[in-house]
C-alpha cells in the first residue's frame, strides 16, 4: 500500500490549532506516523520549530512530536489524560 503526497506545504503558527480530517484510508494516521518518525518517507523535508525532523535523534524528535495511535491498548486502567501525559516521559 503506497502513500503519496505531492506539492504539500503547511505552515502552522504558534498557538494555532489544526484538525486533520478525511475518510478512512486517506492517510491521516500515516501522515502522523511520518511526522513522529514511526513510518519512513521517500522524499521531501519536514521542519518543526525550524528543525529538520530527519536530522534529529529519535529522542530529540520524540520531545517535539508524539503519536498515540487508535490501536493503543493498556493492560491496566488508564484515562485519556493519563495516556497523553505519558508523552512527557
Amino acid at each position: 500500500v503506497g502513500f503519496e503526497i505531492q506539492g504539500f506545504d503547511l505552515s502552522i503558527q504558534s498557538g494555532e490549532r489544526v484538525g486533520l480530517i478525511g475518510p478512512n484510508g486517506s492517510g491521516k494516521s500515516t501522515l502522523l506516523r511520518i511526522l513522529s518518525g514511526l513510518s519512513p518517507f521517500d522524499s521531501g523535508e519536514i521542519y518543526l520549530d525550524g528543525k529538520n525532523l530527519n536530522h534529529l535523534t529519535p529522542l530529540d524528535r520524540a520531545r517535539l512530536v508524539t503519536y498515540v495511535g487508535s490501536e493503543f491498548q493498556s493492560d491496566f486502567p488508564i484515562s485519556v489524560m493519563e495516556c497523553v501525559r505519558l508523552g512527557d516521559y
